[in-house]
């Protein structure tokens, strides 16, 4: 009972549809559409990552410059003297918030 709780958590269901990406059916992978962003959306985009650490904590903004930057989870907590756990929560922190935040100025 509580492993089917634990897997049916609100938190661990995606939030889309799943591919599988072990798919060899050719005309599937055809199917499958690449979403072109325009000119305007790329700008605004980049402008919202640029305000982006702005609200997050401190901690979160300085993740996420660093992951901006091509750091590695591993490189950023032994630069920032912290454990790997703790770049990868904060990390995960700043998907969520970038999701909403990006949804919002939609």
């Amino acid at each position: 009972m509580i492993i089917f709780r634990r897997t049916q958590a609100r938190k661990r269901r995606p939030e889309g549809d799943i591919l599988s990406l072990d798919v060899n059916d050719e005309d599937i992978l055809c199917n499958i559409q690449t979403l072109r962003a325009s000119t305007l959306d790329v700008v605004h985009v980049r402008e919202q990552v640029r305000i982006f650490p702005a609200i997050c904590s401190a901690f979160e903004g300085l993740v996420f410059m660093d992951l901006l930057a091509g750091q590695s989870p591993e490189r950023i907590a032994l630069s920032r003297q912290v454990e790997v756990d703790q770049v990868v929560n904060a990390t995960d922190r700043c998907r969520k918030k970038m999701r909403d935040f990006l949804q919002d100025a939609a």
